[in-house]
C-alpha cells in the first residue's frame, strides 16, 4: 500500500477563480470557429471553467476528496465539480511532479490557468478538456480526451 498519494483532480467551476491578492486566473477559451471573445461571451451563465487541482497526501481517495472540497470552500466561494484523473506520478508532466514532490504533505494545489468553454456546447467542453488534460499529463496517457 502506498503511504503517499499524488492525486491529480480536473475540476470545473462556473466562474474565473481568484488567487490569494484577489488577481483572476489566467484563461485561455476554448471557442467554436464563429465565436469571438466579447465581455458578452464572459457574461455567458453557461460559460464553464476547467482547471488542475494537484494533491499530496496519505489520506485514502474518499479522504483526499473531502480534502479538496474543504480546501476549496476555503479558497472560494465558486461552485466546484471535480473528477478524480488519477494518483500516478509517471503520467503527470515532470513540471508538476516536481512541484508535488516539493510541497509538504496534506497539500492542495489550484492550478492558476483555467480554460473556459461554453458548457452546451459539446465541441468546446471536448476540445477545453483535451486542452487542460495535455497540460497535466503525458501524452502516452491522454487516452481518456
Amino acid at each position: 500500500m502506498k503511504d503517499t498519494f499524488y492525486n491529480l483532480y480536473l475540476g470545473m467551476t462556473n466562474g474565473i477563480p481568484k488567487d490569494e491578492n484577489g488577481m483572476e486566473f489566467e484563461v485561455v477559451y476554448c471557442l467554436e470557429n464563429d465565436k469571438k471573445i466579447s465581455s458578452e461571451l464572459k457574461n455567458d451563465s453557461d460559460l464553464r471553467y476547467f482547471l488542475i487541482i494537484l494533491q499530496k497526501t496519505k489520506d485514502d481517495l474518499e479522504n483526499g476528496i473531502l480534502n479538496v472540497q474543504n480546501e476549496w470552500k476555503s479558497f472560494s466561494d465558486l461552485s466546484l465539480e471535480f473528477e478524480f484523473i488519477t494518483d500516478y506520478k509517471n503520467k503527470m508532466t515532470k513540471n508538476f511532479r516536481e512541484l508535488l514532490n516539493e510541497c509538504d504533505h496534506e497539500t492542495v494545489i489550484f492550478k492558476s490557468q483555467v480554460v473556459g468553454f461554453n458548457n452546451k456546447s459539446m465541441a468546446e467542453l471536448k476540445e477545453a478538456r483535451k486542452l487542460i488534460l495535455r497540460v497535466a499529463t503525458k501524452s502516452k496517457w491522454n487516452f481518456w480526451n
